[in-house]
């Protein structure tokens, strides 16, 4: 796929990094000590280049902090029937968490090319759901921290990612 022009065609800078992440809203709602807008919220602050692109919760969602929805890097885009434009524009894909949603996880793949980046923490995933035959990640980030300097480390190699990406041998 063409991901500079994709991400023009949604008036993004061809340039600036894209994350994704796509779920039904209650799947980002905090429990287990997991806070997905907590951490994006640092994520955003570490990287002011990024773009964030979050499918499946709408602007006005009370899960979402106000600094978030107003952000002018974050586009909450609510329910979207063919969300396959934004899977092309992404660079990674961001498991939700606390609750996966796998399937997104792997259409970031084979729609857009997305690396997937899995929630940190011991296990398989926040929630225990186990993934296999389905796939592995490579790499799970112990913690928070590990979390966003893996996520910024991907970031600053976004052609190896992608590359990785598109020959699926991230799964």
């Amino acid at each position: 796929i063409g991901k500079l022009a994709a991400k023009k065609s949604l008036g993004l800078a061809e340039t600036s990094p894209v994350a994704i992440a796509i779920a039904q809203e209650n799947y980002f709602r905090p429990a287990g000590g997991y806070d997905f807008f907590g951490t994006i919220r640092k994520l955003m602050e570490l990287r002011p280049d990024l773009h964030f692109l979050l499918v499946g919760v709408c602007p006005d969602s009370v899960l979402v902090p106000r600094e978030l929805r107003t952000n002018a890097r974050v586009r909450l885009l609510g329910l979207v029937s063919d969300p396959t434009a934004y899977y092309r524009a992404a660079d990674l894909c961001l498991e939700s968490f606390p609750m996966p949603s796998l399937g997104a996880v792997t259409e970031s793949i084979v729609y857009g090319e997305a690396f997937p980046v899995p929630v940190y923490g011991i296990g398989e995933n926040a929630v225990r759901v186990d993934r296999m035959p389905m796939y592995s990640f490579e790499f799970r980030p112990a913690d928070e921290g590990e979390y966003l300097a893996y996520i910024c480390k991907l970031l600053d190699s976004r052609e190896e990612i992608r590359a990785k990406a598109d020959r699926k041998s991230v799964v």
